[in-house]
């Protein structure tokens, strides 16, 4: 890896990443096998009975019912908490910062690569000789709209960067483009727990929630289902908000 005069690295030989494809799959099993099934729907809003949540409309003209809700619909997630008198400030989707661009490329033959993070790249592996880079150094405005030839420009521009770093990158070939839209809390930090004054509605999102989904998914059913707050997200309420506002 190569390093400017001033810069200096770290290593974090432990760190791991997580397998999103693997997972996804792993839990739409469990889902399935305990008696869940996913309803592919879009919201229209909730029944509200004197302030408290007590069903989900869809578009279908359905009514789903719960003991408890939670809203984790990243970069979607104020819009649709809003529907239910919630305030959750994310950044809105035609934010500059809120598109993210993923490159999967092919990785280096006969290396083994960590997780790289850099100041132009992230990279890290994805899957067998693949990996995946990230990062907003391309320089390109993009929006959920732009069409394929920007994104091919700005993953070309990203592949270059990385190879600056890692020279062994540089017969890299791409081989995916996707942007996504992130979701982006208004102050960059996890929103994890009850909004003020209610117990019915549980919000989480976050960014990177790739990389946190594992354990947020965890940390927030232990809240759910038990009642019993998680110190670990204590940081991170919804409450924070109410909070400066007040202020």
């Amino acid at each position: 890896m190569r390093l400017a005069d001033d810069e200096a690295a770290a290593v974090f030989p432990a760190e791991g990443w997580v397998d999103i494809a693997l997972l996804l799959t792993t839990l739409t099993a469990a889902i399935a096998e305990a008696g869940g099934r996913f309803v592919r729907r879009t919201v229209t809003g909730f029944v509200d009975d004197a302030g408290t949540v007590t069903g989900v409309g869809l578009d279908d003209g359905s009514v789903l019912s719960a003991d408890r809700y939670v809203i984790a619909a990243g970069a979607w997630t104020g819009q649709l908490a809003a529907l239910a008198g919630i305030d959750i400030p994310v950044l809105p989707a035609d934010h500059p910062k809120v598109p993210g661009l993923a490159v999967a490329v092919t990785s280096p033959a006969n290396e083994s690569f960590p997780i790289l993070v850099t100041p132009e790249v992230v990279a890290r592996p994805s899957g067998p000789n693949r990996m995946l880079l990230a990062g907003d150094s391309h320089g390109i405005a993009l929006t959920i709209d732009s069409p394929r030839s920007d994104l091919i420009r700005a993953a070309e521009v990203l592949l270059a960067r990385a190879a600056a770093r890692v020279p062994a990158l540089a017969a890299s070939a791409i081989l995916d483009v996707r942007l996504s839209l992130r979701a982006i809390p208004s102050d960059g930090i996890t929103i994890a727990g009850f909004p003020a004054g209610r117990d019915d509605v549980y919000v989480l999102t976050t960014h990177s929630g790739f990389s946190l989904a594992a354990v947020l998914g965890d940390l927030a059913a232990r809240e759910i289902l038990t009642g019993h707050e998680q110190q670990a997200l204590h940081e991170y309420r919804p409450t924070r908000f109410s909070a400066n506002a007040s202020a």
